[in-house]
């Protein structure tokens, strides 16, 4: 498939040539050499991109805040961002070369009801062929959908342009795997969209969300670049350390040396039956010389160089973090025994700056799609604001509630500061009532603390 998608997008592109700018597409020459998804060896960036999405995205949650209960529907397709939003980093980060993620919104019929959902497309399915100054896209091909009929391969693709008016047209096609504009009748689950061609007037949106890898590319690209960008070299070096130490370990395995005598094949007569052989990769029959002094079975046991490969590989990898601009996720050398908040913090710093860089990256592609849900649901922007929650690992949260509190009872702070912190989702309708409940229960003379009613 991934051949034929390179394929798809080189016709493509090669026929509306006269039409886009091809410059947005153009080739850079760096490629990585190991995928996210290769199995076929020990493959040290899926490593270091699980350790680092899961530092970036531990504790994440999404929300959409309102009282309008018309922002229902999009409150429920926040929570489906949240539910993907390890996918969305594993393909904003890992996929190459264009590590992009798009969550686009479509309808589909559940129960004769029209429903609208969203398709997370990598960044081999999406290309952009127009884009303004700002690096607002508007002009752009999507691959939404693919299948397979009589060995062929079909795409259903879907266009959106987005004029200088900021009038947003969404227009469908099928094609196979040249590019070729195929009969939608040969797929009749595609034939209705086919058919259809919107406009969203006026609305100044490209009408999905696009999660870029934040990665620095150091060139003029258009797209994002994968996690591991530019570390070929150091990956091919870290496939040949992996494969020396598999052959020292091999070569190193103890091999018995017996005497023939002793384990040679007879024939119903007892016979022996042909020479020197091998009984399996350990154990070598071997004739011995007459009268030649010896044990009837000798062995041999080589020493293994492990601490030395062993380093070797772990200067490796400490490099190839170093050239992903992170520290000490898949190799241990440091030791933060007795350090201080701080001191964990500074040596952390390199991920800590890209984790932050990645919840940026989230959170615009996360606001963008909702808005896009927005569009097409015809809810108006200024009926919700997006919210979002992160665990710090770094923060001790029983710690920084008691700073907060003790600055409350030094009127350091009012209470409702101290009930914002608590609740960060909270409007401030809900602050207000938050407030005056601790207050009226103050004044019934509780014996809760102060703790106790924050979570009331």
């Amino acid at each position: 498939m991934k051949e034929t998608l390179r394929r798809f997008w080189k016709s493509l592109l090669e026929k509306i040539d006269d039409k886009i700018n091809q410059y947005l597409n153009k080739s850079n020459g760096k490629k990585s050499i190991v995928d996210a998804d290769d199995d076929t060896v020990v493959n040290f960036f899926a490593m270091i991109l699980k350790k680092v999405i899961n530092r970036a995205l531990m504790g994440a949650e999404y929300d959409v805040v309102s009282d309008s209960a018309l922002v229902e529907p999009l409150q429920e397709l926040c929570a489906n961002l949240n539910d993907n939003a390890y996918r969305i980093a594993g393909y904003m980060l890992g996929a190459k070369p264009y590590a992009e993620c798009w969550c686009v919104p479509s309808f589909i019929t559940v129960g004769g009801q029209q429903k609208l959902i969203h398709s997370y497309l990598d960044g081999s399915r999406v290309r952009i062929t127009s884009i303004k100054e700002d690096e607002q896209i508007n002009e752009c091909y999507m691959i939404l959908n693919a299948t397979k009929r009589r060995d062929k391969e079909y795409f259903l693709c879907r266009k959106h342009t987005l004029d200088d008016n900021g009038n947003l047209t969404i227009s469908y096609f099928v094609a196979d795997g040249e590019a070729r504009e195929t009969n939608s009748t040969v797929l009749p689950e595609w034939d209705s969209l086919v058919q259809t061609e919107v406009t969203y007037p006026g609305v100044n949106h490209i009408g999905f969300g696009r999660y870029k890898s934040p990665v620095q590319a150091f060139n003029d690209s258009v797209y994002g670049v994968p996690l591991n960008y530019n570390c070929g070299l150091i990956e091919a070096q870290l496939k040949k350390a992996v494969e020396n130490i598999e052959f020292e370990m091999k070569a190193s395995k103890k091999m018995l040396f017996p005497d023939w005598s002793i384990v040679r094949k007879e024939d119903k007569n007892g016979n022996p039956i042909g020479g020197m052989y091998s009984i399996d990769e350990h154990i070598f029959p071997i004739r011995r010389k007459p009268n030649e002094n010896g044990s009837l079975i000798d062995e041999y046991c080589p020493a293994v160089r492990g601490s030395e490969y062993e380093a070797h590989l772990t200067s490796l990898l400490e490099r190839y973090q170093n050239l992903m601009g992170v520290t000490e996720l898949i190799t241990h050398n440091e030791t933060t025994t007795g350090a201080t908040a701080t001191e964990i913090r500074m040596l952390n710093m390199d991920n800590l700056s890209l984790e932050q860089s990645i919840k940026k990256a989230m959170r615009k592609g996360n606001i963008e799609t909702l808005e896009a849900d927005g569009i097409y649901l015809g809810i108006a922007r200024d009926l919700w604001t997006y919210d979002e929650d992160y665990t710090d690992i770094y923060v001790d949260a029983d710690k920084e509630l008691e700073k907060y509190i003790r600055m409350y009872e030094t009127g350091a702070i009012e209470l409702s500061d101290l009930v914002r912190y608590w609740n960060p989702t909270f409007t401030e309708e809900q602050i207000e009532e938050k407030v005056m409940a601790i207050n009226e229960a103050r004044a019934s003379n509780t014996q809760k603390s102060i703790e106790e009613l924050l979570n009331i």
